[in-house]
């Protein structure tokens, strides 16, 4: 897969967010939208909403159904990840009930059917991407993490090829990198 380097924002800053699957700027409506938070291009968020039919994807119940006779909080249905895999990882849109109850419960029977039907899943497959944890690349080696910023290999970690990591650690891991970025989003660097 080729991959296209998306615009760059006025202050110089990379706006991976704007670039589509296929490298296309979209839906700048979306510029202020949280789906950023989880590693989703426009074009990905588009997806998701189509695909829950703007309706709860565990429950059913459209984004501003009543509840009880109450009605619900008028908003967008929320985004749903995978904690322990990290924010890449998308499962879908629920409606604020589920989402509280599957971030307080976990995952039960009710929520199963959903939680197998993972959006990151659909994602992945379409890269080939069979393991969530990929094998680290060699010493020397560079990636691509999902803003499109580089970073290398060295005895001691990887480290940040870009001024944009003064947030983070000096050297960071591998596995800090995957749940990060998502193992989809970590493109090598020829040398």
């Amino acid at each position: 897969m080729q991959i296209t380097a998306p615009p760059r924002l006025n202050n110089g800053r990379v706006a991976w967010w704007v670039v589509g699957n296929d490298g296309a700027r979209t839906l700048p409506a979306h510029i202020d939208c949280t789906h950023r938070r989880y590693r989703l291009t426009c074009a990905g968020y588009e997806e998701l909403i189509q695909r829950s039919g703007a309706r709860c994807e565990a429950c059913k119940k459209p984004a501003h159904a009543e509840d009880n006779g109450r009605r619900q909080i008028p908003g967008r249905l929320q985004i749903d990840h995978d904690h322990e895999l990290g924010m890449w990882a998308v499962r879908g849109l629920l409606c604020q009930r589920c989402n509280s109850t599957i971030d307080r419960e976990g995952v039960g029977p009710r929520l199963a059917p959903y939680a197998a039907k993972a959006f990151y899943l659909l994602i992945l497959a379409r890269h080939g991407i069979t393991n969530l944890a990929p094998a680290e690349p060699p010493f020397g080696a560079k990636v691509l993490d999902f803003a499109h910023r580089p970073w290398r290999r060295t005895p001691h970690g990887w480290v940040a090829e870009h001024n944009q990591a003064w947030h983070l650690e000096s050297v960071v891991t591998w596995n800090f990198l995957v749940r990060n970025s998502g193992p989809h989003n970590l493109h090598p660097i020829p040398a």
